[in-house]
């Protein structure tokens, strides 16, 4: 039986201030067809089992950036292969991400050695807003 595509990348990254954070929930990919489009012939051309992508983010002078869309294909021999996607998408290294209209970014980071959520808001691919919320730990009960 073969596996899907997945389409939904697994890892979303973001750096700001020169530090890297994990999203939790990350802005939505430009163009979801072009994306599709692109990894089912990645995935037919080199004969994956799967195929999906990662994306990394940046925050530059109040700006966000999509920086890069690497793809992660799978093979049935069990390695894997990886490939920047992001001139190919854009024809460019760095791209504006103005077609992020309303989407608020959190990260969790490290203020004075306490754990905190950040909670960036995006409007038009510009920082509009930043929170800093205490974070704590939810312990799980027996």
């Amino acid at each position: 039986m073969k596996k899907a595509l997945n389409h939904k990348p697994t890892r979303h990254i973001l750096i700001y201030n020169n530090e890297e954070y994990d999203m939790h929930i990350p802005p939505d990919y430009y163009d979801v067809t072009s994306m599709e489009t692109v990894m089912k012939d990645i995935k037919a051309d080199n004969e994956y089992t799967e195929c999906t992508f990662t994306t990394t983010w940046t925050i530059e002078d109040k700006k966000l950036y999509l920086l890069d869309v690497l793809s992660v294909g799978y093979h049935k021999k069990s390695h894997r292969e990886g490939r920047s996607l992001i001139e190919e998408l854009f024809e460019s290294e760095k791209v504006k991400a103005t077609w992020v209209r309303e989407h608020v970014i959190s990260v969790i980071y490290k203020d004075e050695n306490t754990p905190m959520k950040l909670h960036i808001t995006i409007s038009n691919g510009v920082v509009i807003n930043e929170e800093k919320r205490s974070y704590r730990k939810i312990q799980k009960k027996n």
